[in-house]
């Protein structure tokens, strides 16, 4: 998974910094420890601001789920949350569906993303494939956002 990843769609977002989104991009490194550093970058299109975050967590396989795995970690605004990789082509494309853990406070949140290596739309075949696994696991993939890649700058 490492290298630059745009995210093509997404849940909508709670966070202000995350709402009117584009150009979303991430690069994924695998530090010596086994953990992966995430450097996300997006340009907000209402304000014309530019964001940079980082993040840090490990991959954990599912025994239970062959080819599943989960993504913990922790971000300086969410001190930990979960992403379950639900499907990767190394190549084309990764869908993580995640579960912000708010501790029982209002701010715990249910999400879902889809990746691409390139900022190009996804054939629908590969879509539609991720729109079946997401409904198979009970996630509602009509919620998704696109993200629009077609008028971005080089951000990072």
């Amino acid at each position: 998974m490492e290298g630059r990843w745009y995210r093509m769609s997404e849940f909508p977002e709670r966070d202000p910094r995350l709402q009117n989104q584009t150009c979303l991009s991430e690069i994924k490194e695998v530090n010596n420890d086994g953990t992966i550093s995430v450097y996300a970058s997006w340009l907000n299109t209402f304000t014309g601001q530019f964001f940079q975050d980082m993040f840090v967590g490990r991959i954990i396989p599912d025994a239970e789920n062959p080819g599943m795995a989960t993504f913990d970690g922790t971000l300086d605004s969410v001190p930990q949350y979960e992403y379950s990789i639900m499907a990767v082509q190394y190549d084309n494309f990764h869908l993580l569906y995640g579960c912000e853990d708010g501790k029982g406070r209002k701010d715990s949140l249910e999400t879902a993303f889809i990746f691409s290596r390139t900022p190009e739309p996804l054939e629908r075949s590969q879509l539609d494939s991720m729109s079946c696994l997401l409904r198979s696991n009970g996630v509602d993939p009509d919620n998704f956002l696109f993200v629009d890649h077609s008028s971005c700058p080089n951000l990072q």
